[in-house]
C-alpha cells in the first residue's frame, strides 16, 4: 500500500531527527554512526531507507564525511578505534626497532665471547710454555736460571721496599748526624739529603 504524503512526510522528519541525533553523537546501545543504526533510530527497514529514502541515507553519509573531514568524529567507537590503530602503529614500530637493537647486541655478544675465548687460548698456551720452559731448567739442574715468581699486586713488601726505611738512614761520606757537611771548615751549611 503506497504511503500518504503526510506519511511519508513524518518518515522523512524521524530520519532527519535520527540524522541530527547520530550526528551529535546520540547512539543507542549497540549503535553507531552508520546506516544501520539510522534505519532502526528512524523506525523503518534498512530496505525502505535504501529504496524509498535514498537521498535522506546520501545525505547523512554527506554530512558525516564533513564532519570527519572537519576533524570531528561523532561515534566515540570509531575515535577509539583510530586511537588504537595509531598506537598499534607506533607500538608495530618500537618492536622492530627493538628487534633490530636486539639483533645488534647478539652479535656484538658473539663476538665479545669469540674475543674472550680466543684471549684465553693465548694464556693457556702461553702457561703451557712457561711450565715447559721452567720443567726443563729443573731438568738441567742449572741454578743460575732459576724462575722466581712475581708477588701479586698489592701483597706482602719486597726485601727492598722493606729495607728503604733503612737505607734512608745511610748518610753520605763527610755528612755529620747533624746534617752539616764536615768537607768545608769555613762555613757550616745544611748538606742535600739523599
Amino acid at each position: 500500500m503506497p504511503l500518504s504524503p503526510a506519511q511519508r512526510d513524518r518518515i522523512e522528519r524521524q530520519i532527519r531527527a535520527a540524522i541530527d541525533r547520530l550526528l551529535a553523537g546520540q547512539f543507542p546501545p549497540g549503535g553507531g554512526c552508520d546506516v544501520k543504526t539510522l534505519a532502526r533510530e528512524a523506525g523503518i527497514s534498512r530496505a525502505a531507507l535504501y529504496r524509498t529514502y535514498g537521498h535522506l541515507k546520501e545525505e547523512f553519509e554527506r554530512r558525516r564525511q564533513a564532519q570527519l573531514d572537519a576533524g570531528d568524529q561523532p561515534d566515540p567507537r570509531e575515535q577509539r578505534i583510530a586511537a588504537l590503530r595509531e598506537r598499534t602503529s607506533r607500538l608495530t614500530t618500537k618492536l622492530a626497532a627493538t628487534h633490530a637493537e636486539l639483533r645488534t647486541l647478539r652479535a656484538t655478544h658473539r663476538q665479545a665471547l669469540s674475543a674472550l675465548a680466543a684471549a684465553d687460548d693465548t694464556i693457556q698456551r702461553q702457561r703451557r710454555q712457561l711450565a715447559d720452559a721452567h720443567n726443563l731448567l729443573a731438568q738441567q739442574g742449572n741454578q743460575n736460571h732459576r724462575l722466581v715468581p712475581l708477588p701479586p699486586a698489592g701483597g706482602p713488601q719486597t726485601a727492598t721496599s722493606a729495607a728503604a726505611p733503612e737505607l734512608a738512614k745511610i748518610r753520605n761520606p763527610g755528612e755529620r748526624a747533624d746534617g752539616y757537611s764536615t768537607a768545608s771548615n769555613t762555613a757550616e751549611t745544611p748538606s742535600a739529603r739523599p
